[in-house]
């Protein structure tokens, strides 16, 4: 059991997409007890491990940008997450694979010259993504050069370059199809750096929580189409 305090963030697992033939992880995300420290309830995630694939649980705030915690399991036995909070919403999810491994810790799956465990606990890196930042170097390079691999401008100067001065470097622009020479893209009225969904001008923002609000989210999968939608607790 590990114990993990998370004020970020309803209190539940979102749908997780299994392609036919993948094992039902079953994750669970339910009270088990109190923080004898800090009077808070405890929320425990566990889920059903199968041999030979290994899990990375995440966490979210939004239900967009997902979070790697900095831990890893693998096969049946694993330990649970057990984590407090006092904020009003929280999301886990797991992110798991059969990817061969003799030893997940010192594997490295995204082939980037970076452990799997120095990926979640040293640098903070992606470890299914060979180049985190998206700055086409990839991380391990960017370590040895002595680079941050979570700053795009630091490895690939092409990206401190802002024609347009929207906050958004031309080379990140291109990545997102966004115009390097248009601040507003979309012409909504806010500038791509802040804009959530600069391509879109119908919306630019992600909703606000409501800390009142308790209604379970709700997800719908549109792909793959044979996706099988298996619903949290």
């Amino acid at each position: 059991m590990r114990l993990l305090p998370l004020v970020l963030a309803c209190l539940c697992g979102p749908a997780l997409a299994l392609q036919p033939g993948v094992p039902d992880p079953q994750p669970t995300f339910e009270e088990h007890g109190i923080d004898t420290e800090t009077g808070l309830p405890i929320y425990r995630f566990d889920w059903t491990g199968t041999e030979g694939w290994t899990y990375f649980p995440q966490w979210s705030d939004d239900l967009v940008h997902w979070h790697y915690i900095g831990a890893l399991d693998f096969g049946v036995a694993h330990d649970p997450i057990d984590s407090n909070t006092d904020a009003s919403k929280h999301f886990l999810r797991l992110r798991f694979t059969n990817i061969p491994m003799t030893d997940p810790y010192l594997a490295d799956f995204d082939g980037d010259g970076i452990s799997n465990y120095d990926e979640l606990t040293v640098y903070y890196t992606d470890p299914f993504d060979p180049d985190t930042d998206h700055d086409g170097i990839p991380d391990g390079a960017e370590i040895l050069a002595g680079k941050n691999p979570l700053n795009p401008a630091d490895g690939n100067p092409l990206f401190a370059v802002d024609s347009d001065g929207d906050g958004l470097s031309d080379a990140a622009e291109a990545l997102l199809g966004t115009s390097p020479l248009l601040a507003d893209s979309d012409g909504d009225g806010y500038p791509d750096g802040v804009d959530e969904f600069p391509l879109d001008p119908s919306r630019h923002s992600l909703a606000v929580p409501d800390p009142s609000d308790t209604t379970p989210p709700t997800v719908t999968l549109d792909s793959p189409t044979n996706a099988i939608e298996v619903s949290g607790p």
